[in-house]
């Protein structure tokens, strides 16, 4: 409810009343304030799911059965690589990227092996098995 109040304005000796809308500046104020900090808090909650970095983590075996082990995995998206890491005793790596899509999995030393994995906002787990098929290596999934 808007508030009015009459305010006398003298001016060389005459008096003239006007009635006008008096809004108190604090209250103003305090409304900018609140929207502010609601926008604040707003963008503040959401930039951790803007800014989530995707994973991509499994373990690769070979036909054998037994794990790759200190064997450089990368993702690749275009020729272009976005992330590695390096299995380790069990054939277990974990590669974090920023870029959520379809991207390549490829290992270091097996030229044509390759798999196609997914990243999100969230961890995604792939089970691989390096084959021999020929003369290629292929990466099929567990």
């Amino acid at each position: 409810m808007k508030r009015a109040m009459r305010i006398a304005v003298f001016t060389g000796g005459s008096a003239f009343w006007r009635i006008g809308e008096f809004h108190m500046a604090n209250k103003k104020q305090n409304n900018n304030h609140m929207k502010a900090t609601g926008i604040l808090f707003l963008f503040l909650l959401f930039v951790p799911f803007l800014s989530f970095s995707g994973e991509i983590y499994g373990t690769i075996k070979g036909d054998d059965g037994k794990p790759l082990t200190n064997q450089v995995v990368q993702i690749m998206q275009n020729d272009k690589v976005l992330g590695t890491a390096k299995t380790d005793a069990n054939g277990y790596f974990t590669v974090t990227i920023k870029e959520v899509g379809k991207f390549n999995l490829g290992v270091v030393g097996y030229k044509d092996a390759g798999f196609e994995v997914f990243s999100s906002n969230k961890s995604t787990r792939y089970n691989l098995l390096m084959n021999k098929a020929g003369d290629k290596w292929i990466l099929k999934s567990l």
